[in-house]
């Protein structure tokens, strides 16, 4: 795996590159470092995944219970942590197909409208 490294975002900062042999498999890499550092670092990375969703809801200025609903909904590495994007989701997630399929029309029809 290919992994780099930026000292900073900013313009000019020092990079580092390096190749690092992870395993393939769930099975490899607990043979590679064992069970409790893949436990572990999998505890870790998910945790910094559910303070992130909830700063971004803190900062939108959501309730406690929406967030509480955002983090019942919340699946790992799914990497939307956009509220709005959340939303529409649990609205569409209420339509019927029909609904869908309108509002894809729509949104295609946008999506073109954007590209001429």
């Amino acid at each position: 795996m290919l992994i780099e490294v930026k000292e900073s975002r900013k313009q000019g900062a020092r990079t580092f590159t390096t190749h690092y042999t992870f395993g393939e498999t769930l099975e490899e890499i607990v043979e590679q470092f064992g069970e409790d550092v893949v436990y572990n670092a999998a505890k870790d990375a998910l945790t910094r995944d559910i303070r992130a969703l909830v700063r971004v809801r803190l900062k939108a200025s959501e309730s406690d219970d929406q967030i509480h609903a955002a983090l019942h909904g919340w699946r790992a590495f799914s990497r939307s942590s956009n509220p709005n994007v959340s939303k529409f989701g649990q609205l569409l997630a209420e339509c019927t197909a029909e609904e869908v399929a309108a509002i894809q029309e729509q949104m295609a029809a946008r999506v073109e409208e954007d590209n001429n």
